[in-house]
């Protein structure tokens, strides 16, 4: 079990909520990141820094190749998992179009989340008008928790 999926699990414990067992039963771990293909998104759609969810929710919508994953993500700079948007494509590679870049590069070493349909996506969109995290959303929703439960 990696750290992200730890990180999870401690939520899990220390809250007692549905929502993160949910997404422990339907989440997936990811440990290698296709680079060329992260790059070639990032210059195709002009991804920006520290717009993850921006980018791979647009990414996901208008692309359908491509499944939109949020969860927590491991960086060799940095020692603690944060919450993050990837894409995952039909042959299992995940691609990280926001981290990825040449000039300064991060590199994830280790991602953990769920998958998030673009249908679902959209009905935020149209709900909110802006982008935002949306696991939090996705999980009340499955979970029969209206439009604000926590996970």
């Amino acid at each position: 079990m990696g750290i992200c999926r730890s990180q999870f699990e401690i939520f899990a414990q220390l809250t007692k909520h549905k929502g993160w067992k949910y997404v422990l039963k339907n989440g997936k771990e990811f440990s290698s990141v296709d680079v060329t293909l992260s790059l070639d998104l990032r210059r195709k759609h002009k991804c920006q820094v520290k717009q993850c969810y921006a980018n791979c929710q647009t990414i996901a919508v208008y692309d359908r190749r491509w499944t939109y994953f949020e969860g927590s993500a491991l960086s060799e700079g940095l020692p603690i998992p944060v919450d993050h948007a990837w894409l995952v494509g039909r042959s299992n590679q995940l691609v990280d179009p926001t981290w990825f870049r040449k000039k300064n590069p991060i590199t994830g070493i280790e991602y953990f989340g769920l998958s998030i349909p673009p249908d679902f996506i959209i009905k935020r969109w149209m709900e909110t008008g802006y982008y935002e995290p949306m696991l939090h959303h996705y999980v009340a929703d499955r979970m029969g928790e209206g439009k604000r439960g926590k996970v």
